[in-house]
């Protein structure tokens, strides 16, 4: 399993800065200097933290999945063995993450393309191994009768990407409240899983 990289003390306002600028301007449309301008170091002082822009939008999706699989495994471990309680959880930590972390979930998602390949096949195996949590949730929920899904990996998938795209649309300002827009993804989530209650 890939390593997971964490934010190191002292840089939380490169990313925030980085982040803000990936995603008004595009990856490719950022430089170093302008990143440092809106961080308010030098550019000297960022290049003391990251050898590269590139550096700096691998620890950006670092650490997104990092902050996902910790708190999807949390989530899991709560909801115990009930596959539609897990199934939930999983689901209710993802819009969770994505409604209060807009831009690092935009950023994280559109601009996977951006990176190298070495740094593409390290985020790329995170996120597999992200989604193969639900994929096993979902086979549970099948196996048991709990769900109606005759693939769960493409399940996993659809559920995953839709949960993703609040951080595209949701606007804390409305017309939906954070809270409304969780309870109502989670009933779409739990009908494309075929969750008789909610067919």
């Amino acid at each position: 399993m890939p390593a997971v990289a964490r934010i190191r003390p002292g840089i939380e306002g490169i990313l925030d800065a980085s982040v803000a600028e990936f995603f008004e301007k595009g990856y490719g449309g950022t430089t170093v200097r302008t990143i440092a301008a809106r961080a308010g170091v030098t550019v000297a002082a960022l290049y003391h933290h990251f050898a590269s822009k590139h550096e700096v939008l691998v620890t950006v999706m670092s650490q997104v999945m990092a902050d996902l699989l910790s708190g999807s495994a949390a989530a899991l471990a709560e909801a115990g063995d009930d596959p539609t309680q897990r199934f939930s959880a999983f689901v209710a930590n993802h819009v969770t993450y994505h409604i209060g972390h807009l831009r690092f979930g935009f950023v994280a998602n559109s601009e996977l393309r951006s990176l190298e390949p070495g740094s593409r096949e390290e985020i790329v195996g995170l996120r597999d191994e992200y989604e193969q949590r639900l994929v096993a949730v979902i086979a549970q929920g099948s196996a048991s009768g709990a769900f109606r899904v005759r693939d769960p990996k493409l399940a996993a998938r659809a559920v995953i990407a839709m949960c993703t795209a609040v951080s595209n649309w949701f606007d804390p300002r409305g017309p939906l409240t954070a809270e409304e827009v969780k309870a109502e993804v989670a009933l779409l989530a739990l009908n494309l899983v075929g969750a008789p209650a909610c067919a």
